[in-house]
């Protein structure tokens, strides 16, 4: 029989970390704290490649009853902080999507895209990954937005 390191050190770790659990999340968390700037560069690296999006996509497509449940709550927690996006994104809905993104032209995942929340008409056609860049652009430093 051959010794498979990959599949044996799959196994030590996972048994490391059950043990190990609360340790290992307190040590993550403090680590988060003091390096805001690494984390933020960790997370956006993890959550832009292109394996997340698939990984997001199957889990949304897989878990229909629990992706409306989270929107529902996100919604219900949400709602009076984000107000003013929550009316623009109703009043935006009323503006039909153009055929393709406005900067980068490509016809799939099309979203609509606010530049001023107070100026809920003010809108444009962007894809998923153009809208993300602009927000990551227009909103560093943990702005938030409204994602539907």
């Amino acid at each position: 029989m051959v010794f498979d390191r990959k599949k044996y050190m799959d196994e030590y770790n996972k048994q490391y970390y059950l043990k190990n659990k609360e340790k290992i999340k307190e040590n993550v968390k403090s680590w988060s704290e003091e390096n805001p700037d690494k984390m933020r560069g960790y997370v956006k690296k993890i959550n832009s490649s292109p394996k997340a999006r698939i990984r997001k996509d199957k889990w949304i497509n897989d878990n229909p009853e629990k992706n409306a449940k989270s929107k529902r709550m996100w919604r219900k927690n949400n709602y009076q902080r984000d107000k003013i996006k929550v009316q623009a994104r109703i009043k935006a809905q009323q503006i039909p999507l153009k055929k393709e993104c406005g900067i980068c032209k490509s016809k799939e995942r099309l979203e609509r895209h606010h530049w001023r929340y107070d100026k809920p008409l003010l809108v444009s056609t962007l894809c998923k990954d153009c809208h993300s860049v602009q927000h990551t652009k227009n909103f560093v430093g943990g702005g938030e937005y409204f994602r539907g």
